[in-house]
């Protein structure tokens, strides 16, 4: 399977033609466009039985394409059952966790300077560590180099 992918994906052309066959099917209709032979009026009841004996002899085979498709539809509706209460449950940790504030409490003098200085601190810690492991970079020193520092600083 894997040798399949690989070998389409190094044929350019091969991804053109699946591109373009797939853009034209997109264009074409939906829904079955019937022509008919005769021009029925919108009132003659010789079309309007020919249209039920038609319907009535394709009840079987919608029947069984109904009976084919039920799984899938079962699948469907149940996937789709899951995914909104999935979307419930993050949509509720989404309104909880935005509700918590970050900034401490306003109102304490000594909590918000504690604050500001921890946090001025530890982004001048990582601004010095990332000009640090930048300089190693350019300097060629492969002890501190970024491929092996900067998972470490992570």
């Amino acid at each position: 399977m894997n040798k399949i992918f690989s070998s389409i994906l190094k044929n350019k052309k091969t991804i053109f033609l699946v591109l373009g066959v797939t853009l034209f099917f997109s264009f074409l209709p939906i829904a079955p466009i019937r022509a008919a032979i005769e021009d029925c009026g919108t009132l003659q009841l010789g079309c309007f039985l020919k249209e039920i004996f038609l319907y009535i002899l394709s009840l079987p085979i919608r029947g069984a394409f109904l009976i084919l498709l039920l799984p899938l539809i079962e699948i469907v509706f149940l996937s789709s059952y899951i995914y909104g209460f999935v979307i419930k449950i993050l949509n509720w940790i989404m309104v909880v966790s935005l509700s918590v504030k970050v900034v401490p409490y306003q109102g304490n003098q000594i909590i918000t300077i504690g604050w500001e200085f921890s946090r001025d601190f530890a982004n001048m810690f990582f601004i010095l560590a990332l000009v640090f492991i930048g300089l190693s970079t350019i300097l060629g020193i492969k002890d501190y180099d970024a491929k092996k520092a900067l998972p470490k600083l992570i």
